[in-house]
Parts: C-alpha cells; sequence; structure tokens
C-alpha cells in the first residue's frame, strides 16, 4: 500500500530514503513540483529555483510496511508510525509535510487542503543538526546526503527505547515543537509556546524524581509541618541549560535569565514584549536555545550554525537591558 506525501523536501540528488520500513521516493515530476513550494530565496542547487509564495505540492510517495505499528509520539489517537514520521520530517525539512491516501482524485473529491504550505523561518539549528553524509551507494555523478535518513532512523530508534520513554514519556515537546516552530507565527506566539516546552520538559525530567522521594518528603514535611516551594521559573531555566550543557545554570547567571521570565510574563499578561532595545535579539536568541535542546536530547550534536552558542555567552555577559530609543 502507498500514500502520497506532500511538502516532503528530499536532501538534493537523492531520490528516495527508508525510515523504518518506510519507502519514501519522488513522484516522476518532483522538479516541477518542488518549485511549487514555498521559497523565500533563489536556489541554485540540483534546481534553480526562484523564490515564491508557495503552495501545497504532491512531492513524493511513501510505500507503507506490510504492518503499521501504532503512534510513539500520538498515542491512543489511533495514528500510526507514519505519523510519527511525518512528524520527524516536518521538524527537520521546516515543512509541514503531511500524508493523503490514494487515489487523490478520490480522496480530494470536493475537499480543500487547509494545512499552512509556508517553510519555517525558525528551525535552522534543528534542521541542521542532522549532519551530511555522502551517500556512496548510488551511481548518480553527484552523490545525495545519506546522513538525512540515517539520522531520522537513529532518533525514531531512540525514541523507542526504555531509557527514553522513561525520561521523556510520549515525547509530546515535539508536538508542542511543531506548534511553536513550524507555522510561521509571530515571534510573540512563537517564544511563549518555546516557554511550554522548557516547562514541559522541566516537569518530564523532575517527575520520576519527585515520584521516587515523594514519601519520604511528605514524612519529613509532616514532622516539621511545612511545604516545600516549587520552583521558579528562573530555576527551571537554569536546570535545564545545566543539564544540557549550557552556560547560564550558576547562581550569578539568574539575573541575566531574569530578563527572559521577565519577556514572557511581559508577554502573557500584558500582550507585547518588553520596551528595551536587545529584546527581540534575547528572544529569538530562547527560540533557538530552544531547538538546541530538543537536538540534544533527540542524541544529535546541536548546530551551531545560528551562532547560538556565542550569543548565550554574550546575554549572559550583558549588564543590564537598555530602555529602548525613542
Amino acid at each position: 500500500m502507498r500514500k502520497a506525501v506532500f511538502n516532503l523536501e528530499f536532501p538534493s540528488w537523492t531520490n528516495e530514503f527508508t525510515l523504518h520500513g518506510h519507502r519514501f521516493y519522488r513522484v516522476k515530476t518532483y522538479e516541477e513540483r518542488i518549485k511549487e513550494l514555498q521559497h523565500l530565496t533563489n536556489i541554485h542547487s540540483e534546481f534553480s529555483i526562484q523564490r515564491n509564495s508557495g503552495q501545497n505540492a504532491h512531492t513524493a510517495y511513501v510505500d507503507l510496511p506490510s504492518t503499521e505499528n501504532p503512534a510513539l509520539l500520538l498515542p491512543s489517537t489511533g495514528a500510526t508510525s507514519l505519523d510519527d514520521l511525518t512528524l520527524l520530517l516536518s521538524l527537520f525539512t521546516g515543512r509541514n509535510v503531511f500524508t493523503i491516501d490514494e487515489p487523490l482524485s478520490e480522496t480530494l473529491k470536493d475537499a480543500v487542503i487547509v494545512s499552512d504550505p509556508s517553510l519555517s523561518r525558525s528551525l535552522g539549528t534543528l534542521r541542521s543538526s542532522i549532519r551530511y553524509e555522502r551517500d556512496l551507494t548510488t551511481a548518480n555523478t553527484t552523490p545525495g546526503d545519506a546522513g538525512f535518513a540515517k539520522g531520522l532512523n537513529s532518533i525514531y530508534s531512540l525514541i523507542q527505547s526504555a531509557p527514553w520513554r522513561q525520561e521523556y514519556g510520549p515525547g509530546y515537546f515535539l508536538i508542542l515543537a511543531k506548534h511553536a516552530l513550524l507555522p510561521n507565527h509571530p515571534h510573540s506566539i512563537a517564544f511563549t509556546l518555546c516557554w511550554t516546552i522548557w516547562e514541559h520538559i522541566h516537569g518530564l525530567l523532575t517527575r520520576r524524581h519527585n515520584q521516587h522521594n515523594r514519601g519520604r518528603r511528605s514524612e519529613r514535611l509532616q514532622s516539621r509541618g511545612s511545604s516545600q516551594s516549587a520552583p521558579t521559573s528562573i530555576e527551571k531555566i537554569q536546570f535545564l541549560l545545566n543539564r544540557y550543557s549550557l552556560k547560564g545554570g550558576t547562581p550569578g547567571d539568574g539575573r541575566r535569565i531574569r530578563a527572559l521570565a521577565n519577556i514572557r510574563n511581559t508577554l502573557v499578561h500584558e500582550g507585547h514584549f518588553p520596551k528595551y532595545d536587545s529584546v527581540m535579539k534575547d528572544a529569538f536568541l530562547f527560540i533557538d536555545l530552544t531547538q538546541f535542546i530538543i537536538a540534544t536530547i533527540l542524541g544529535l550534536t546541536p548546530s551551531n550554525i545560528m551562532n547560538t552558542i556565542e550569543r548565550h555567552e554574550e546575554f549572559l555577559s550583558a549588564q543590564t537591558n537598555r530602555p529602548r530609543s525613542p
């Protein structure tokens, strides 16, 4: 059985790849179809493509395995492993990849596709964290990229493993990441959703520890007649920075992390960004740090293509947030 795949952009000179038994391959008119997708700049690679507003395009097919497993990332929804894979493809191509049953003429009869066809402007760090690997198995004059499928297969194997699922559950933060980073939201929405991802991951990591110690802590608190205060937003951010080997976890860094918390609080309670000169710079950094952490959780070495490390260190070393110039 096969399905039509929309908006899947293959690595250049890569005609097909297989992800956990699902064979994805280009349609015969791939060059024509790929030019229908949105492109924000002119491209001169395998094909010459002019920038354009774009639309949803049928770019590929997927041959399904004889048996489809239930979804890992979308449990209890009737979804299958194909839905997991299209979610990962969306995050690592920057386009909303989805499938439609064949024949298309019947499935789309009197139907309208409402999926957002735009190319994400926010996924540079995550997309480039899968390393290129020269494909030596084909006879193409210019070899394709074997690293793309290898990286995605490695990610999907990791999230199936018991230790990973004990730590991160069904991986719901990946669905949050798609909502935050794939549509070209206003930056205020992207920032707020990324903050939700940090809160969610912090909750996952501390849940098991709290469950393990709940009984003993309850006994201690009852004997003292007091309760332990919940961690602040700043402490949660610092916890995750430490956890994923990023600077910013020392007590002295709390003052700068407070600037990020102030962005979140102002957006949520007042509906706009705080008014200081570097606020958008700080917000973009937080969005890129979110991708940095997600890449690490997925077993990748995060790409520094956006100079995230240097920008983060610059942010921590800044003295104050300057009021916005009139």
